[in-house]
């Protein structure tokens, strides 16, 4: 679990931070699953093997990301892996290309960073990314879509990451609201497909609706769950994924490996042991969902806690934001770091605001003042609660600030 600046990892610390993880310099033992990726970002060629990792160095994300950009700054000693850090950049190249054919889900959401000292929050920033992180991502993902595809080839015992269609109903709220922005959601009548999202977001990438519009369209999503039955991954665009590459972390990458390890790798034929393994998988399943959603509750709480903590200290300071939502008691404004904060109705005298729910925006009854999602907004901090998790703004005036 990831809560502000901390992680708490499934198993102890002696074996999670220690002998089940990777240090320059050290052998570890492993399970590898090795693969051709082909010009075209295809997986072929899928190997699933016992391995032994000796780590040369330990790279971070900001370093690579600094030497891709600008070579001169590697050292002498990492030279010798510019081929490798090229074929990798190319083959994840590759493998983003077909996400892009298939029609893989990019919302572009605004993640926080916490910059602390001595346990305080001294300011909270939007995380950043740049090729290596995107690098390692294509090819865990890579890595997790080959296992799958291998399990449910083998008809084996496994636990699968899976990711249902949208709900229909919210998914045709936001269509409307994409029409009346002139961009056209299509929506099938067996559904919608992962390309026509794609394509709407594209639509409104250089807008300052895109934070908004993205973030409903996220939220119009069904909750990845873990399940039994490899029934694919709607955000991903998969037709087979699971959790393989975090086992010291997550339970069902734990199971992937020790299913694995017994049918694959030892060959087990035991019958009654395979037919046990079938039949506690739904368990396994049902329980890792559930934990799992207990965890993603317990970080949220963590970040909105510390994000309001850290507005405590910032009440009367003024900000620019963008209205990342409306309802009938007010609108949210998020601002660059990502802080969201709300604007009452019950502080906005100048006039009667109704809300417009089909459009997604407040109108003044007598001024005609119309308050828009993707709206820039100056606001000031009026209050910050770390105990109910909420932070207070008052509107300025309409600015000019566009960010995604």
């Amino acid at each position: 679990m990831y809560a502000a600046n901390t992680v708490t990892p499934m198993l102890p610390e002696v074996l999670s931070n220690g002998v089940c993880s990777l240090h320059p310099k050290v052998d570890r033992y492993t399970l590898t699953a090795s693969m051709l990726i082909t010009p075209k970002g295809t997986i072929e060629d899928i190997q699933l093997h016992p391995s032994l990792i000796h780590s040369k160095r330990r790279l971070s994300y900001t370093y690579v990301n600094a030497c891709l950009d600008d070579e001169t700054l590697l050292e002498e000693e990492d030279e010798l892996y510019v081929h490798f850090l090229s074929l990798a950049l190319r083959c994840s190249d590759a493998l983003n290309q077909r996400k892009q054919r298939q029609g893989q889900l990019d919302f572009n959401t605004i993640e926080s960073q916490f910059i602390m000292k001595e346990g305080q929050v001294i300011d909270v920033v939007a995380r950043s990314s740049g090729r290596s992180q995107r690098l390692i991502e294509d090819f865990m993902v890579a890595a997790n879509e080959a296992v799958a595809y291998t399990l449910k080839t083998m008809q084996l015992p496994a636990v699968y990451r899976v990711h249902e269609d949208p709900d229909p109903e919210k998914i045709a709220s936001i269509a409307k609201l994409c029409a009346l922005h002139g961009v056209t959601l299509k929506i099938q009548p067996t559904g919608i497909h992962q390309t026509a999202i794609q394509k709407a977001l594209k639509a409104f990438e250089d807008s300052p609706m895109f934070p908004a519009i993205s973030t409903l369209m996220l939220r119009s999503m069904k909750k990845a769950v873990y399940s039994d039955e490899p029934l694919g991954h709607f955000g991903l665009a998969l037709k087979d994924y699971t959790h393989f590459t975090s086992p010291i972390r997550r339970y069902p990458d734990l199971v992937v490996h020790r299913m694995l390890r017994k049918y694959v790798f030892n060959a087990s034929l035991k019958e009654k042991e395979y037919q046990a393994d079938l039949k506690h998988m739904p368990v396994v399943a049902s329980q890792a969902s559930l934990t799992e959603r207990r965890a993603v509750e317990a970080e949220r709480a963590v970040e909105d806690m510390k994000k309001a903590e850290f507005m405590m200290n910032h009440v009367h300071d003024t900000y620019e934001g963008i209205i990342s939502g409306i309802t009938s008691f007010g609108f949210f404004v998020m601002l660059p770091n990502s802080i969201e904060g709300l604007v009452h109705m019950s502080t906005m005298h100048d006039d009667y605001y109704i809300f417009d729910q089909m459009n997604m925006r407040l109108i003044g009854e007598r001024k005609r003042k119309v308050f828009s999602l993707g709206d820039s907004v100056k606001i000031s901090v009026t209050g910050a609660n770390k105990d109910t998790r909420t932070v207070d703004f008052k509107y300025l005036k309409h600015g000019t600030q566009t960010y995604e």
